[in-house]
């Protein structure tokens, strides 16, 4: 095995950024994305080349506090004789990090004698493979959903005189329209009871990275935006972030609308890929997603590490009056097998 591995540090090339995005070939795995939602991180770089080809660049940065070193890449395959090199360099190199972590990592590791891990599996992705045209795509679809979804576009059209599917791109996206969307999300959410995860920083990164990647879509009546996606757009595959719609709007199923004509909009654009990314909704089948399970691993510098991580993280939080005893006694036996 011809393997070189090096690390950069904070020394990262303009070559380094454009090389990051032709490997992952994904949104989040690029240093526009990397800058814009890690803003103030100081970040490390390390290279992998295996038989003198660039298979990996990995980024991370050292959160001092929790002593970890924290990979941003996402979405990627990392072979295992990759995962050592790459645990036994940043051990090296910190010899203050006690733990390494990697989310949505679309492979998982198992645990071996020769590293100390921990790999559950993190979140999914769902993802829609394009066909050539709209038509082979509304085939492929049940009858049911393509009568439905035709139904819903004809009934908008017929509803209202001033209606339009609107689609931006990049620089070209108005901060208006994605903060409309965000609202959006945030009325659907709080109908539900429920704190939507897009607050006032994230929003902020949201406005700044569609300028690199942003393809957003909505649908307006008489002006006004009732549903929208937006969606980053890398090469020829589409990576939905957030879809919201007016609840005002719900009987109309403006949502469903939206992505259905956006879906549309990216094979016409010749999209090979459509990723509606993580949660696990009914409706991301009907529109033929394919669920693809993602894991989260973390690597501990030691098996004691490793031991009291499992008893702070997994056992204690399960713990009641009640069970302690019984609880105590399972956890201790499956976390002696760990070692």
């Amino acid at each position: 095995m011809n393997v070189n591995i090096k690390n950069y540090f904070h020394d990262i090339s303009e070559e380094h950024k454009i090389q990051i995005r032709q490997i992952y070939n994904n949104p989040f795995s690029t240093f526009e994305y990397f800058e814009t939602f890690f803003d103030g991180k100081q970040f490390n770089l390390i290279t992998i080349h295996d038989e003198g080809k660039l298979v990996h660049l990995i980024v991370f940065y050292i959160n001092e506090h929790d002593k970890e070193a924290y990979i941003l890449n996402r979405l990627f395959y990392l072979d295992t004789k990759y995962l050592h090199l790459l645990a036994n360099l940043i051990f090296s190199d910190f010899q203050n990090v006690k733990k390494i972590s990697l989310k949505h990592l679309l492979n998982p590791f198992n645990r071996n004698e020769n590293i100390n891990l921990v790999c559950n599996p993190y979140d999914e992705n769902y993802i829609i493979p394009l066909p050539i045209s709209v038509s082979d795509y509304l085939l492929k679809l049940s009858p049911n959903m393509r009568q439905q979804s035709k139904r819903r576009v004809n009934n908008l059209k017929k509803a209202f005189l001033n209606y339009d599917f609107r689609v931006y791109e990049k620089e070209e996206i108005p901060d208006k329209v994605i903060k409309q969307i965000i609202k959006m999300n945030h009325s659907r959410m709080s109908n539900k009871n429920i704190i939507s995860g897009i607050n006032e920083d994230y929003e902020k990164n949201i406005l700044n990275f569609v300028s690199n990647y942003g393809f957003v879509t909505v649908l307006e009546i008489n002006n006004l935006i009732v549903a929208g996606l937006i969606t980053y757009k890398i090469g020829d595959h589409y990576f939905m972030q957030t879809i919201s719609s007016d609840p005002d709007f719900d009987k109309y199923s403006v949502g469903h609308t939206c992505l259905f004509l956006t879906i549309q909009r990216c094979i016409e654009l010749e999209g090979k890929q459509f990723h509606l990314l993580w949660g696990n909704n009914f409706y991301k089948k009907r529109f033929l997603a394919q669920r693809v399970q993602l894991y989260s691993t973390t690597l501990f510098r030691t098996p004691i590490i490793q031991i009291k991580h499992y008893l702070i993280n997994i056992i204690l939080p399960k713990l009641t009056s009640k069970s302690f005893i019984k609880s105590m006694v399972k956890k201790c036996i499956k976390t002696l097998d760990l070692v």
